[in-house]
Formats: C-alpha cells, structure tokens, sequence
C-alpha cells in the first residue's frame, strides 16, 4: 500500500480500535480479540474493486510491531475464525503459489464500521 491517503485513513482506523479496545468500548456487540479486529482493518483497506487483495506479506509488513509476535503466532486461527464468521475470504493467490489473497466480505465492512467507524 503506497497510497498516502489509504496509509493514514489505517492508520487512524487502528488507532481508533486500539482505544476501543484499551477503554473497553469494542463496539457494535461483536466478539472481536484485538489482533482479529486489527488485521480486518487492514484486508479493508485493501478493497478488492480496485484490484488488489490484501496479501500474507502486505499483513506482515503494515502490522504494528507490538502485535506482530501475538498475531504471526495465531495467524492462521485468527484468519479461520475471521472465514468461519464470513467477514473474508481466503484464496490461493493468483501471483505468488506460497501466498494466500484476503478479501473482506459485505458482512466484514459492516462489523469493521461497527467496531471502528471511519
């Protein structure tokens, strides 16, 4: 993401779960963890319409340090439980047979409005 408008729109939006999460307030009633909530934002930051889905790397490389060791540790489960509950989609990625593509769904922009409003 090289956009400097997009970067500080995710940024702000981060910043806005983080004090969320921090006071208590998550929002809209949803059953979110942290790391759930914050890497939602930022596969919406990604929107698919304009042809680029958020990829593993694109994750790694915007995700704050301070939670980066709890959420590449819980990768995986966090990505299958944002699936299970169907705010993404999950897809082989068409440029890179090691990668996987992350698109957020209807039902994710909802509940990522809900819990961070832009």
């Amino acid at each position: 993401m090289t956009d400097p408008d997009a970067l500080t729109a995710l940024a702000v939006r981060l910043g806005t779960i983080m004090d969320n999460f921090t006071s208590g307030a998550k929002g809209g009633g949803h059953d979110f963890a942290l790391r759930s909530a914050m890497v939602l934002a930022i596969i919406g930051a990604y929107p698919e319409k304009k042809g680029r889905a958020a990829m593993t790397k694109d994750l790694y490389d915007i995700l704050p340090s301070s939670c980066l060791s709890t959420i590449r540790s819980r990768f995986t489960r966090c990505m299958n439980l944002l699936q299970e509950k169907g705010y993404i989609i999950i897809r082989k990625s068409t440029t890179d047979a090691r990668g996987h593509e992350f698109v957020i769904t209807p039902a994710g922009s909802k509940a990522l409005d809900e819990i961070a409003p832009q």
